[in-house]
């Protein structure tokens, strides 16, 4: 959310392929190959981000590192990093204050970062690793054509299902819905502006609504990427 042929020797079947092409819409990619490609790759990559949680009228600014493979979120007042390795099997997520460095469990996952709407586990888009997605469709959104997927959240999850929509052309994560064990809506994100910083597009601002299952209100929070430090 953060970032980023064969020959034919005769003309008559040349022709018969540009024809049916023509004539017949193109398949959709499969599931599993639209959820791939909006996995973060961090690897290779080293940039600085100021950013910001923007709760309650309270701006708590962080910086997010990415530096060999991973990805560092550290906060202030009180010192806290939380650092996320993307491994081919999953994302890790350990939580370092002072000098000690400790995973953060499952049972942590529901917990909130620094009072916004975002919890551990939304950190982790772990989401993008579920297995056996479902492409529902496509839809419009005002950021452009996306991919419609739906996933079952494994055991451990504070989720049920989640829903994302995922950018056709670029596989970038537009938005995602959350839902609890009983198929009740209670987390919502929402990419509102994307920006140019040098030469990679990424996000500018989220929107994080966190919904009462009852009640249905919901409580806006939000995550902006400021700049990049050079």
């Amino acid at each position: 959310m953060i970032f980023r042929s064969a020959r034919f020797r005769k003309p008559l079947a040349l022709f018969s392929l540009i024809l049916s092409v023509a004539l017949s819409p193109a398949a959709p990619p499969a599931a599993d190959e639209i959820l791939q490609s909006a996995r973060l790759n961090p690897a290779g990559q080293k940039m600085v981000l100021d950013a910001s949680l923007d709760a309650d009228r309270i701006k708590t600014p962080f910086t997010i590192t990415v530096d060999g493979g991973a990805v560092r979120y550290t906060f202030q007042d009180p010192a806290q990093e939380l650092i996320l390795k993307l491994n081919d099997d999953g994302p890790v997520l350990s939580e370092r204050i002072g000098d000690k460095t400790a995973p953060v469990r499952s049972a942590r996952y529901d917990e909130r970062v620094r009072n916004s709407g975002l919890t551990f586990e939304d950190l982790t888009f772990r989401f993008l690793y579920w297995k056996n997605p479902k492409l529902l469709g496509d839809e419009q959104l005002v950021t452009g054509p996306t991919w419609k997927l739906e996933l079952q959240a494994p055991r451990d999850s504070q989720y049920g299902a989640a829903r994302l929509w995922i950018g056709k052309d670029n596989g970038a994560l537009f938005k995602v819905e959350g839902y609890d064990k009983q198929g009740r809506l209670i987390r919502e994100f929402q990419v509102i502006q994307v920006q140019k910083l040098g030469e990679q597009w990424m996000l500018k601002q989220m929107r994080v609504g966190l919904r009462d299952p009852e009640t249905k209100a919901t409580k806006r929070s939000y995550m902006n990427i400021l700049g990049r430090r050079e």
